[in-house]
């Protein structure tokens, strides 16, 4: 279809750019945000891969963040260009290769992040709850993350079938457009759509509930070893603390039986201390669960919506219309939102994100200190 070729309405020639410019109108709110996803994200994002990667000593949690963060990065520098085009050019976006590989992308994203955080639910579940049986070791987790990555995007195939071209109707009577949406064919025969969709609701459910019961378990096991501390390691830490810091006479008190119980104060210490810091690992990484899903639940349901009624935007207003695109891209929160949350509950991310912006700011300044000094000093020369 010829896009410059002029259309009449009520006595204006109209183009199906000018109808694409005045629909983009509707679609600016959800540009913006996809705009402040990319950037964010491809920012925040670097410094996660860079740090979890040289500053972290490995460990299965460690794994896991890089295998979230390389996922949201590509989505933030593939996925993303690709969604703002198509929403730049959404009534004459007519390239079907780039609409198959911009929809393969978006649901191997989501696919990919989900079976991912479902693993992080077990492998919390199993150092909180089950501490002293068998582990989800650094080796098993890089051996996940590449079966995760194969199952996300071989679950994500259907796509490359179901998107395609299909005809729309505009607001020029009798002109149709043609659009990024499942192909002609799945106007009537709806049942490969309808089945696509129900595996991914199926497994974003059973997803979901995995993880609500791993992290139901957490917290009853958090809270029955906090209630057993206050009973029992923090009587006897305070108990090491009085006696190694009280002025008993040292001949009344062997060194044997100093050195065992110095010994039995520091292993309660080291294991409390390093309970606590799974319990907080496991905390922050429910919340990067929990942001995940909520970015994904409008999506969602604003899905479940448009197929149970088609005409469901007809008669919106363009307040409306902006509305719901806005919240139909709701998921790419999580493309963004894992560093914010790093930095929010991680204290050494923060340290190191901290040091890396201090070295720029210096390395900046020496630069600009020995520039400024060059063109002094050449300046002087000149004037001599």
């Amino acid at each position: 279809m010829n896009s410059s070729q002029n259309y009449q309405q009520d006595g204006i020639n109209w183009t199906l750019e000018e109808e694409n410019d005045e629909h983009f109108k509707v679609l600016i709110p959800a540009v913006v945000l996809s705009v402040i996803a990319m950037i964010i994200g491809i920012f925040g994002n670097s410094l996660v891969l860079y740090i979890f990667k040289y500053r972290y000593k490995p460990s299965s949690h460690r794994c896991f963040i890089l295998c979230l963060a390389t996922f949201d990065i590509m989505f933030d520098v593939i996925g993303i260009p690709f969604m703002i085009v198509e929403m730049r050019l959404q009534y004459i976006f007519t390239d079907v290769v780039a609409c198959k590989i911009h929809r393969i992308i978006n649901y191997s994203y989501g696919s990919c992040s989900a079976l991912t955080v479902m693993v992080i639910a077990i492998d919390r579940y199993l150092k909180v709850c089950k501490s002293n049986g068998k582990q989800i070791t650094h080796k098993m987790a890089k051996g996940m993350c590449f079966i995760i990555t194969f199952l996300g995007i071989i679950g994500s195939l259907p796509s490359l079938e179901l998107y395609g071209h299909r005809d729309v109707p505009t607001t020029i009577p009798n002109v149709n457009t043609t659009q990024c949406q499942p192909k002609n064919k799945y106007k009537e025969d709806v049942l490969f759509p309808t089945l696509f969709n129900c595996f991914l609701a199926l497994c974003f459910m059973a997803t979901m509930v995995t993880v609500c019961i791993c992290y139901t378990m957490i917290v009853r096991k958090v809270k029955t070893q906090k209630a057993k501390w206050k009973t029992t390691l923090l009587p006897d830490n305070s108990t090491c603390t009085r006696s190694l810091n009280s002025s008993e006479d040292p001949s009344t008190t062997s060194n044997q039986a100093i050195i065992i119980h110095q010994d039995v104060c520091n292993r309660i210490h080291v294991k409390s201390t390093s309970t606590v810091k799974t319990h907080r690992v496991a905390k922050m990484l429910f919340v990067v669960t929990a942001v995940f899903f909520c970015s994904y639940i409008p999506y969602f349901c604003l899905i479940i919506t448009v197929y149970a009624n088609n005409n469901l935007k007809d008669d919106w207003s363009k307040m409306g219309e902006a509305f719901f695109e806005l919240f139909w891209r709701s998921f790419l929160i999580n493309s963004f939102a894992n560093p914010i949350i790093y930095g929010f509950m991680d204290k050494k991310f923060r340290d190191e994100c901290n040091t890396l912006l201090n070295k720029f700011i210096n390395r900046r300044l020496r630069r600009i200190i020995n520039l400024t000094f060059q063109q002094t000093m050449v300046g002087k020369n000149l004037n001599t």
